[in-house]
């Protein structure tokens, strides 16, 4: 993170997808002179695909999606089926939800987010046939309703921006 931070984040569901999942991280600590990482933390309910970053005030920011295509009887969310975003506090010690943008056509969302240079958030969302975007201007609260981007195989996509500025999907 930017503060120098290493973190590790993963997702975990019981079989495949159970349909909560759960988002998880741990941070190397090396505060005392030992380095060692810190006990798990359950962030929330989902899966987290995507790679997180580090906005522009130095919080960290969660892609996260539950999986709405793909219904399941241990766990249902009907009103959290969307390509949400998640964000630090100042201390990086709690996550809180933010936002999403509910796509119809998503699979597996697979929602990657980048920071654009004027604040502007925007978002890819994997479909089924294609590649969905949504901009947010108030830092994910809300996001504007998801277009078509690019025909596309329903398979993982990434996105990134580089530090000169250039984006990479």
């Amino acid at each position: 993170d930017a503060d120098g931070q290493l973190w590790h984040f993963w997702a975990q569901s019981y079989n495949w997808w159970d349909g909560r999942g759960g988002v998880w991280a741990i941070k190397l600590d090396s505060s005392n002179g030992k380095i060692a990482w810190t006990k798990p933390k359950r962030i929330c309910n989902g899966v987290l695909a995507t790679p997180p970053i580090t906005l522009a005030n130095g919080k960290i920011m969660l892609p996260i999606s539950i999986w709405k295509r793909w219904k399941n009887q241990i766990h249902d969310f009907p009103n959290r089926g969307e390509s949400s975003v998640y964000v630090s506090d100042a201390e990086k010690e709690n996550f809180s939800y933010v936002g999403g943008a509910d796509e119809p056509d998503s699979t597996f969302d697979e929602n990657a987010v980048v920071q654009r240079a004027d604040g502007s958030l925007y978002m890819i969302i994997r479909c089924e046939n294609a590649i969905s975007y949504s901009v947010s201007d108030d830092f994910g609260k809300t996001w504007s309703k998801p277009q078509k981007l690019m025909d596309h195989t329903s398979s993982r996509s990434y996105l990134a921006k580089f530090p000169s500025g250039n984006y990479l999907l």
